[in-house]
């Protein structure tokens, strides 16, 4: 016994010792060490309902809202439709405090009926954007009584997981690597960087756009090539109205390694943009033959309804 009190005595004196040679290292007399503890897990609160539309065509309310790891960010919808006909329900735009993002929704529901669906927000794109609490997910419900004719009605809707006096904007702040690559009247698009997707094996560019019209336009890429060499990531983009997005123009890595390419200095493209509405009405239309010329090119069709055509050149 008396051997280990001489034991923890030494000890002592060698950290009094440390402490008079480095006394900003070692924490004041105030400082107190919280004993270790294991952790606790909270249990997730879920929210309360919140019924976002009620018309004559359908009645919409949202029961839960949560983060899945596979799905992105999930609304639980019960859609009932209040009409005497069959409708088919959808979600044509979702945007996340201003920030666009793609979303899948689709319901199928006899008169009378109900259905009770996920509304699936892809968010994944968002990560590390800084973007940071979901207060304000609008939506745009639209009507159809057939998936290839046009709506009979469109809703848009904001869910607030905070409440809408919690409700907020995202601003993004310009960064010293930011290149702007497009600026017009409809748009104006970054490239903020390169990056690697490691989960996917693809090398990316990483984009932010913003839509300055009063339209939902697409944007596309085309006539790509990296280091000169041309290597097509068949890129097409939707944002809506006013708001912005952040997106990836991506390379598989085992494309760039066939192409002989190890290093990404230079990538020159096309980048076109089109009013949506336009250009979905076009191509649902439009005849195949007329696409193609009698020498088996392409025509200037898609080319004559865009709203803009610009070549750009980013080098990292």
């Amino acid at each position: 016994m008396k051997k280990i009190l001489a034991v923890l005595l030494a000890l002592c004196m060698l950290v009094a010792f440390a402490a008079c040679g480095n006394k900003g290292d070692i924490p004041s007399d105030e400082t107190t060490v919280s004993e270790t503890t294991e952790p606790q897990t909270t249990e997730r609160v879920k929210p309360e309902p919140v019924k976002l539309i009620d018309d004559e065509y359908l009645s919409l309310t949202i029961n839960d809202a949560y983060n899945d790891e596979d799905l992105g960010y999930v609304l639980k919808a019960v859609v009932e439709n209040k009409s005497e006909e069959e409708y088919f329900y959808s979600i044509d735009s979702c945007s996340i405090n201003g920030v666009s993002v793609d979303v899948f929704f689709y319901a199928e529901v006899k008169p009378g009926k109900k259905a009770v669906e996920k509304i699936e927000i892809n968010d994944f794109v968002l990560e590390g954007t800084g973007i940071g609490e979901y207060t304000d997910i609008e939506m745009e419900i639209t009507v159809q009584k057939d998936i290839l004719e046009d709506a009979v009605a469109s809703r848009t809707v904001h869910y607030y997981p905070q409440g809408a006096d919690k409700a907020s904007k995202f601003v993004r702040q310009p960064a010293d690597t930011d290149k702007i690559l497009v600026d017009n009247a409809y748009i104006t698009l970054t490239a903020i960087g390169m990056d690697h997707d490691d989960e996917f094996e693809s090398t990316e560019l990483c984009l932010y756009l913003v839509n300055k019209s009063d339209k939902d336009l697409s944007i596309d890429a085309s006539a790509v090539s990296v280091n000169d060499v041309m290597i097509d990531p068949y890129y097409t983009e939707t944002v809506a109205a006013g708001k912005v997005k952040f997106s990836v123009l991506s390379w598989e890595d085992y494309e760039l390694e066939e192409k002989e390419i190890e290093t990404i200095e230079k990538v020159e493209m096309e980048i076109s943009g089109y009013g949506e509405t336009d250009y979905l009405d076009i191509l649902n239309n439009i005849d195949l033959e007329d696409l193609f010329s009698e020498d088996g090119d392409v025509t200037d069709i898609l080319t004559d309804m865009s709203l803009f055509n610009q070549s750009v050149v980013y080098e990292p």
